[in-house]
């Protein structure tokens, strides 16, 4: 009920073009956004308090002084366990990013399609919290992303793969980071590919991999991705 509802304000730019009679699209923009009170997971609680026999023998002042000394990052808070994790919603008073994207498409011959895009991003606090201090980057944005994508499909034979980079960028505040002192979330690289094969008109067989280098990565601390899986199907139609 405390929170106040985010604003901001926003200046995009950019140009795109095309070449070679249409066989290579190309997209290029500039962005700059400021926001104000983002709404972002910013604080933990102190859970069931009540329960420990250490706050119950505290005076009222006593408790009162604990909450504001936890929430000033002079004490560390009493928890009862791991088991009972709570944080909660906070506004980000001011922060801002300001980056560029690019992407392109190409069709040097009708059966092969070529996609990549590419986004840099850099992120600042400019007004933080007790957890969130000026200078710091947003939580979750790297500061580089990209991926390419080819697809080659000749007859009723399509293949197709994607690789994708992700930076590395700051952990979203949870309890995760703060129990384990973590706040950095590593870069990663992941590949992809797919297969498609038509038997007749209506019989084909296909065939999807997924983190094919099986890369060890999380996109939420704490909570690891897939690994290397892949999946065969059927599909028949009438």
């Amino acid at each position: 009920r405390d929170l106040e509802q985010a604003r901001s304000r926003a200046a995009d730019a950019g140009i795109f073009g095309s070449l070679w009679g249409n066989r290579v699209r190309v997209e290029v923009s500039g962005y700059w956004h400021q926001y104000e009170d983002l709404i972002v997971l910013g604080e933990r609680d102190i859970p069931r308090l009540d329960t420990l026999s250490d706050y119950r023998a505290l005076t009222l002042a006593e408790r009162l002084q604990l909450e504001s000394d936890v929430r000033a990052g002079l004490r560390q808070p009493l928890v009862v366990s791991v088991a009972d994790p709570r944080v909660s919603f906070v506004n980000l008073p001011h922060s801002r990013a300001v980056g560029a994207e690019a992407s392109f498409t190409a069709m040097p011959v009708p059966q092969v399609t070529l996609q990549g895009a590419y986004t840099y991003a850099d992120t600042e606090v400019r007004l933080g919290t007790r957890l969130f201090r000026p200078g710091d980057r947003l939580p979750g944005m790297p500061q580089h992303q990209g991926s390419f994508t080819a697809d080659l499909q000749v007859g009723l034979v399509a293949v197709g793969g994607t690789v994708r980079y992700v930076g590395e960028r700051t952990a979203p505040f949870d309890y995760v980071t703060q129990v384990l002192g973590l706040g950095t979330l590593s870069s990663y690289t992941r590949y992809d590919m797919r297969v498609r094969i038509g038997l007749t008109d209506g019989l084909w067989l296909s065939m999807v991999g997924e983190n094919l280098a099986d890369e060890q990565y999380q996109e939420a601390l704490g909570y690891p991705a897939l690994g290397r899986m892949l999946r065969a199907g059927v599909q028949v139609s009438f």
